[in-house]
């Protein structure tokens, strides 16, 4: 039920935030719809043989193919989404072995580290996002198909998901509004004491 409430609260807090800081164009349009389809797919779950997959989560794998199609993606990103895959379903079975989170929780260390990784790879905000939601997603498929095999039956893309997504896009842009922030003031420092 947590998961749940979480999941709405971030939804509703980066849909704010696209609508007042996002400039008035097509794109902003386009996020707040697809924000607004995956706040109405969440709760929606498809049955395919003996997986229960979640809409949310197709939207985000149809949504990744878009991604890559209309950006240039390179080879070098190609093996930064296989690296964060492997350390978002390394980290994530790491926590379900050994709860080692005790000092902070899970889905802020792992969001953490994440965009911690991402961000010494690549220089662009764009492929930053491409490389985290498509990371995130491959490597919770991968998660998921492991657990499979161990533990039977789970919806694939659940709100536990849902939510580490969310709070990873939401530190990527306290990053990135960190470091324009920092940036104005350097620029503004350095003017300031020119004349």
């Amino acid at each position: 039920m947590d998961e749940l409430l979480l999941f709405y609260y971030l939804c509703w807090l980066l849909y704010i935030i696209v609508y007042f800081f996002v400039p008035v164009k097509r794109t902003r349009n386009l996020l707040l719809t697809i924000i607004l389809l995956y706040i109405c797919l969440s709760s929606l779950n498809i049955t395919m043989g003996l997986f229960v997959i979640s809409s949310s989560f197709i939207m985000l794998l149809i949504s990744t193919v878009i991604l890559f199609g209309l950006s240039i993606v390179r080879t070098y990103e190609i093996l930064i989404i296989f690296v964060s895959m492997l350390t978002y379903a390394g980290l994530l079975i790491w926590e379900k072995m050994a709860p080692v989170f005790f000092f902070m929780p899970g889905t802020i260390m792992v969001a953490s580290l994440i965009v911690f990784l991402v961000c010494m790879l690549i220089k662009s905000f764009v492929l930053r996002f491409i490389v985290i939601v498509s990371s995130l997603t491959l490597g919770q498929l991968m998660y998921e198909l492991l657990l499979y095999i161990y533990l039977g039956n789970d919806v694939i893309g659940s709100f536990y998901y849902l939510n580490y997504l969310l709070v990873t896009i939401l530190f990527l842009l306290l990053v990135q509004t960190m470091t324009r922030f920092i940036a104005f003031v350097m620029t503004y420092s350095s003017y300031k004491y020119h004349y």
